[in-house]
């Protein structure tokens, strides 16, 4: 009904009232008692009201699927509106049980093991996977989710506040199956968990991690004995023409020792979790001495500057925060030309503090740059100085940085240079 509807509804219902009341006063002054006629009619109708009343409380109540009582004037009007109401809070009712049925299906058919929450993190329904991995019944899994996951790492995930990244979890049932637990937000729905198994990922993981190790170590001593006999080979004297093969075999071995050290190195890292943070280490001193040993490259540009200007140091490990400066520098090195410049900065940054290593060499095509720090991946420009670098210095950088809560940022463009940036946190900082 509409808002002119009502108010034609409710003006009529006013008139015949007041035509009704004023009946009664007629009758009543024909009868010599015009008062007494008015509140005899005013009182019929509030009798009839409070009849109608006492049978829509009585159908509310009683006949909530039946048919709507019949009666006059306002009150049909009133019990259909009523009705109207009720079928449609039905209908709205039908359709809420329908998307708690498709949602209760829908966590009941996802591989993994899932749980359906509320705003408050209480489980509200989960799948089978999960009871198992809970070792629970469906009736007891209610309530605090962090009640059936007591796990600490899961605990300090569910407080952060922050899921976009997940967290790894052992399975308290079974301490060899890995987990991967990522919560996902459905709005005013609540959240959904899902714990996904990534066991044998972890278990590859952890092969290629053996794998390269032991083919790194059994290369060590073939490379090491080509070394020796090279050596040996150099230093006596030989015939003109073979001093060109044996200078490009030694470089080549060279080359395969830094190889096999990079690997170790990484290998290391991957595996390795936060840096130590009881350790400072002065980046000032770091830049200084890594300065002075870049000027005597042979690659060193003509414009080489390093510029100074926060004395902060950065708490972890000193031998990884030099290998990251120091390929972040060998790396500007190889891709800018003698006529190139090329600035190391050290600032503050709001409350962080950043390395900042630019060139204005050769650049790095858009397309190249979320790849560059993959192992062994090379840009087309990069591949023809392949022979001064292993292709695993900026993988390198990437996870001593993830060591040190950080990660390099690259801003760069082909033929105008490169601006590698890393800002480590406050919480990596010490002042003074």
């Amino acid at each position: 009904m509409s808002d002119q509807e009502s108010r034609s509804v409710a003006t009529a219902t006013v008139v015949k009232h007041v035509l009704l009341i004023v009946a009664g006063y007629v009758i009543g002054w024909i009868n010599g008692a015009p008062l007494w006629g008015a509140l005899i009619a005013a009182l019929a109708l509030l009798g009839w009201h409070i009849y109608n009343l006492i049978k829509l409380r009585t159908w509310l109540k009683s006949k909530r699927s039946g048919a709507i009582p019949y009666g006059t004037g306002i009150w049909p009007t009133i019990y259909a509106r009523i009705s109207h109401f009720r079928e449609r809070s039905s209908v709205h009712k039908q359709r809420s049980r329908e998307l708690e049925d498709a949602r209760s299906e829908f966590v009941h058919t996802l591989p993994n093991a899932a749980f359906e929450l509320n705003e408050q993190f209480e489980v509200l329904t989960a799948n089978a996977q999960a009871m198992e991995l809970t070792d629970d019944a469906q009736e007891q899994l209610s309530g605090p989710i962090s009640n059936h996951l007591r796990q600490p790492a899961f605990i300090k995930y569910l407080e952060s506040g922050d899921y976009a990244d997940g967290v790894i979890l052992q399975s308290a049932q079974n301490p060899e199956q890995t987990l991967q637990c990522v919560i996902s937000d459905r709005g005013r729905e609540g959240w959904l968990l899902q714990l996904i198994d990534i066991t044998q990922q972890i278990k590859a993981l952890k092969i290629r991690e053996d794998f390269v190790a032991n083919a790194s170590h059994e290369l060590r001593t073939p490379v090491t004995v080509l070394k020796g006999y090279l050596e040996g080979l150099a230093d006596d004297e030989l015939d003109h023409s073979m001093e060109g093969p044996v200078n490009a075999m030694a470089e080549q071995v060279r080359r395969m020792e830094a190889i096999i050290a990079d690997l170790l190195t990484l290998n290391v890292l991957e595996s390795a979790g936060p840096a130590p943070t009881d350790n400072p280490v002065n980046i000032a001193e770091l830049l200084k001495s890594i300065h002075t040993d870049a000027l005597q490259s042979k690659h060193c540009p003509s414009e080489f500057t390093l510029n100074i200007e926060s004395s902060a140091q950065v708490l972890g490990d000193e031998v990884e925060l030099r290998s990251v400066i120091t390929n972040l520098v060998s790396n500007a090195l190889r891709f800018t030309p003698q006529e190139g410049r090329i600035l190391i900065t050290w600032q503050d940054a709001a409350d962080e503090v950043e390395l900042r290593v630019e060139d204005n060499g050769i650049g790095i095509h858009e397309d190249d740059i979320p790849r560059i720090t993959e192992r062994f991946y090379r840009t087309v420009p990069g591949r023809n100085r392949h022979q001064f670098g292993t292709g695993l210095g900026l993988a390198i950088v990437k996870h001593a940085l993830a060591r040190h809560d950080s990660e390099l940022t690259v801003d760069s463009e082909l033929g105008s240079g490169s601006v590698f940036c890393c800002r480590f946190p406050s919480s990596r900082i010490r002042r003074g």
